[in-house]
């Protein structure tokens, strides 16, 4: 699905995400705003040393370049379900105040149910 989407609009997409403006975020990098618009419109193709600076912010190079969101699993052996991957997929189309919202409800879940006592 992702990788049919162009570099340009998954580098938006990932900016958006990160909450930057082109100022800002062209700024980081060295670039002009209109470098970076002509990166984001398929005009030009962002250079390493551009998307390097970018990462630094947050940025998944992996899923710009190639469309492939990054996974770093601490145990390379270790394997998901298919609902953790799911569930990694929807968490990683979230805003991060959505994502944030997500983690707190998680952690209020996961809380052991208090002991219920009959009487």
């Amino acid at each position: 699905m992702s990788k049919n989407i162009p570099i340009g609009l998954r580098l938006r997409e990932q900016r958006e995400k990160l909450g930057y403006n082109q100022t800002n975020f062209a700024e980081h990098a060295g670039i002009t705003r209109k470098t970076l618009f002509g990166y984001e419109n398929g005009t030009r193709s962002p250079d390493a040393a551009s998307l390097a600076a970018w990462e630094e912010l947050g940025l998944d190079v992996l899923y710009v370049v190639v469309g492939q969101k990054n996974r770093t699993i601490n145990n390379s052996n270790a394997k998901i379900s298919h609902e953790e991957q799911e569930l990694i997929d929807v968490f990683d189309e979230m805003t991060p105040s959505q994502q944030k919202a997500l983690l707190e409800l998680g952690k209020v879940i996961a809380q052991p149910e208090p002991n219920k006592q009959a009487g």
